[in-house]
């Protein structure tokens, strides 16, 4: 029937469409490799929990034999997010030169990484959304006593970095935990209230001028330990030039680097240009950045972090204290009680500089650009301990102590950590003779770690800059009398002034911060 033929003509027409427009594509899913377990901090939650879970040992805890939590302080990397603007806009660039390749399919417009156009870029996914709310929903089973009372501002503090992402991962949390409660609406919706925190405690990567002076440096410096390890890109850049049929010197290690982080961010034409080896070293790269921009790699990274250390301290004294009004008023309600939930919604860069206030994933040496490929596997440092929606939640648990004959004992107030939702000892507190890291010990370990800082806004502050600041502003403000010529000359002069000094304080401190690190990456190069 012409009907039938009619139908088989279209379908053979599909069918040789599509063998031509998938000939040789590096999407074709025959040559895709499955690389999630080298994404690092793009590595989706709940394989990232997997592996972390593997890696570290069992808790050595001592169980309590009756215990109750009586508080929960947790900083929560926002979900899985869309591209930047900037990563979004080097995709599309690398795939518009690409595109008359014969070995490569160009994306039709407008053009999408993984689900994201470019109005999202930044802005939390949908699958961010659902981690956030399935966090919550964990987090309200984990903790059933602290969350069995009607929701009050007063009660759960909730707090946020300004950027959207970080906003709406509080919020999608929050529906998680008490969505449901309360009583707008046929789902009984329960209104949350949401602060925006002091940008230096949750978002201080963005508010101190010196961490960004230091990312800078790191990122650019040939003699930072980042950039002595792009030598060892450079063979996997020539193989993946090779695969797509290019000559050498076409694709640039920033156009390795774009490839490669548009492959974590989803789009399959990238991942396919990889082997495993490659994400291998790839990934090495990334933990090194993160090692020493976020990390163990200078002690300038685990300072800035004092005013959300600050933050834990004081729900940690509040909770005690609150305890010590319980028992001398004998149970009864005091001005003493204390908030028991405080959620904090922050960013990667915030938890990165905790853990080495906590001694969490310390490698025994220092990660180098020079490390050979046994170190790299068995190294602590590993990005992917820090993926979307990633989260540092410490507790304070009150252990009873076995009943006995005689006046009863007072419970101990025993401090619990879990990194990804996963049980952890806390290095710097260690375990007392009871197997218990108490409260007063991690006080104190807390003490230790932050007695040389400086306050947040001294230490951010760049050397020398200050004296030239201070110049900059009384000239400006003399020039406001003189008329528009008179501020020019002024203000031209002393602009390059403070150019001058600002160049030489970043790098007089980046050689005293990063100094040993910058040495040896040098020899090595």
């Amino acid at each position: 029937m012409p009907y039938r033929r009619l139908c088989a003509l279209i379908i053979t027409v599909w069918a040789v469409k599509g063998v031509i427009d998938n000939k040789g594509c590096p999407s074709d899913p025959t040559r895709i490799v499955d690389l999630e377990q080298f994404f690092g901090s793009k590595t989706p939650y709940d394989s990232a929990r997997r592996m972390l879970e593997v890696r570290q040992p069992t808790s050595h805890h001592r169980p309590c034999e009756r215990s109750e939590v009586v508080m929960v302080w947790a900083v929560v990397r926002h979900g899985s997010r869309c591209p930047t603007p900037h990563r979004f806009r080097d995709t599309v660039r690398l795939d518009s030169m690409l595109a008359n390749l014969t070995d490569w399919c160009p994306r039709e417009r407008p053009y999408r990484i993984g689900s994201c156009v470019l109005e999202d870029a930044g802005m939390l996914t949908e699958k961010g959304q659902v981690e956030m709310y399935e966090l919550g929903q964990r987090m309200r089973a984990r903790f059933p006593s602290l969350f069995k009372s009607r929701y009050s501002p007063i009660r759960y503090d909730i707090q946020s970095s300004h950027p959207f992402r970080a906003l709406q991962s509080a919020y999608s949390f929050a529906e998680g935990v008490f969505g449901g409660t309360g009583n707008l609406g046929p789902a009984n919706s329960q209104p949350i209230a949401i602060r925006t925190a002091d940008e230096r405690m949750l978002y201080f990567h963005k508010a101190c001028e010196k961490y960004r002076r230091h990312k800078v440096a790191m990122r650019e410096d040939p003699r930072s330990p980042v950039m002595a390890f792009e030598h060892r890109l450079i063979s996997i850049l020539q193989a993946v030039e090779a695969r797509l049929n290019l000559q050498p010197n076409d694709l640039s290690l920033r156009d390795l680097r774009t490839a490669w982080d548009s492959c974590k961010f989803g789009d399959d034409r990238f991942c396919a240009l990889f082997n495993k080896s490659d994400a291998e070293i790839l990934e090495f790269r990334d933990d090194l950045a993160s090692y020493y921009e976020k990390g163990y790699g200078a002690g300038f990274n685990q300072r800035i972090s004092c005013k959300l250390v600050d933050d834990l301290v004081s729900a940690l004294n509040a909770t005690v204290d609150a305890g010590l009004s319980m028992r001398r008023f004998k149970g009864k309600k005091t001005k003493k009680n204390t908030r028991p939930v405080r959620l904090r919604f922050a960013h990667a860069e915030t938890l990165y500089a905790l853990l080495p206030v906590l001694g969490l994933h310390k490698d025994p040496t220092p990660l180098t650009p020079n490390d050979d490929l046994q170190k790299i596997r068995q190294r602590k440092w590993d990005s992917s301990m820090m993926p979307f929606a990633s989260s540092i939640q410490v507790s304070i648990t009150k252990c009873f102590a076995p009943a006995k004959t005689g006046s009863p004992k007072e419970p101990t107030m025993i401090v619990k950590l879990l990194h990804n939702e996963i049980p952890m000892d806390i290095p710097i507190c260690g375990l007392d003779a009871s197997g218990h890291c108490t409260v007063s010990r991690f006080l104190n370990a807390l003490k230790r770690a932050g007695s040389r800082r400086q306050t947040f806004d001294d230490m951010c502050r760049l050397p020398n800059l200050r004296k030239a600041e201070e110049n900059y502003r009384r000239v400006e403000e003399k020039a406001s009398f003189e008329g528009n010529d008179g501020y020019s000359a002024f203000g031209l002069a002393v602009a390059s002034t403070v150019s001058a000094v600002f160049a030489g304080s970043v790098l007089l401190w980046a050689q005293a911060t990063c100094g040993t690190a910058f040495k040896s990456s040098s020899s090595g190069s």
